[in-house]
């Protein structure tokens, strides 16, 4: 199996080759007017939004590959953005990972540098699916998991290397697990136990590297795992298809108006 990198396709090209038969891509030209390219960087963060608290992942609490014991000890903590920028000067020091920070925590300014992703329709703005930063050194990594929305990830600053496997070969990855969190996979990739989990020597896994500027699109349960190889900026966009969002905006609604989720 491979993955197919292709310029800027055409809204209509991109449903009918990718989201229809739900097929991972790597899409190039997509940001190559985003001003975030190039103004994104730790003294950009730090100077304009230091004051900020953010969401961090501490990796020095747990530095396990094992993903039932980073399930059950993760741990993550509110910090000053500047304090977090600061760790980011020392390319050794690769403890802390702004694993996810809600653009709603900044301002309007911010999603300014972003230019806009063409595929996403009224219905996806609608629902407010949110945009997110991932920001952090070598060794802030994601064990191998699957997620049910399907996901642009664009890589603003830096590398990221991508484990895929397509949706026929969750049974490989024993997805659903027993884990807290079912959607992750229970295999240490640094160690797999070959006799607990036989199935996956069979599993069919494509590694792709993401570089700065180009956009994957992955589709819903597509198995996934994530390296980051060098100080990396990303930014994820969680979102559905227009009959997706219209058929669960009745629930969403609901749960808007009371609160409840």
């Amino acid at each position: 199996m491979s993955i197919e990198r292709i310029k800027a396709p055409s809204k209509a090209e991109f449903f009918a080759n990718f989201v229809k038969p739900q097929q991972a891509v790597i899409l190039t030209g997509v940001m190559d007017n985003w001003p975030a390219l190039e103004r994104w960087s730790v003294n950009y963060f730090r100077k304009k939004y230091g004051h900020l608290t953010v969401p961090i992942q501490d990796y020095d609490i747990d530095i396990s590959t094992d993903p039932e014991h980073y399930l059950k000890n993760q741990q993550v903590v509110d910090m000053r953005f500047e304090q977090y920028l600061d760790t980011l000067d020392d390319p050794g020091d690769s403890r802390y990972y702004m694993v996810q920070a809600d653009f709603a925590l900044f301002n309007d300014e911010l999603r300014e540098d972003l230019g806009a992703i063409n595929y996403l329709s009224w219905s996806n703005k609608l629902r407010g699916r949110k945009y997110f930063i991932r920001m952090g050194q070598p060794r802030c990594n994601s064990f191998l998991h699957i997620d049910t929305l399907h996901n642009f990830f664009c890589q603003i600053h830096g590398r990221k290397r991508w484990g895929l496997y397509p949706q026929d070969q969750l049974k490989y990855l024993y997805i659903p697990s027993e884990l807290r969190i079912e959607r992750y996979s229970p295999i240490n990739l640094a160690q797999v136990d070959d006799e607990k989990y036989p199935l996956f020597a069979l599993a069919q896994r494509t590694e792709v590297m993401l570089n700065k500027g180009d956009v994957l699109y992955l589709p819903p349960n597509w198995g996934h795992y994530v390296d980051t190889v060098d100080f990396s900026i990303g930014v994820n966009i969680w979102w559905d298809t227009s009959y997706n969002e219209i058929k669960g905006m009745p629930n969403y609604l609901k749960r808007k108006w009371t609160g409840k989720r």
